[in-house]
């Protein structure tokens, strides 16, 4: 029984729309206001990056 293999491309895609979700749902309940968001919006981008990094380097590892 093999494993599905996971796409890192699909995986990056999904967390930037959910973190981008949240971060939207934070603004219109007022968590946030306007300036906040000035070091909120880099954040999906940084956490996804890391993340997708992480599972390539996982992954070449794993096939070596």
């Amino acid at each position: 029984m093999s494993r599905h293999p996971v796409h890192i491309g699909h995986l990056i895609i999904g967390l930037l729309l959910a973190a981008f979700v949240v971060l939207w749902a934070l603004v219109e309940t007022d968590v946030v206001d306007q300036h906040g968001l000035r070091w909120l919006v880099p954040l999906p981008f940084l956490v996804a990056g890391a993340i997708g990094l992480t599972a390539t380097a996982l992954g070449s590892r794993r096939r070596r």
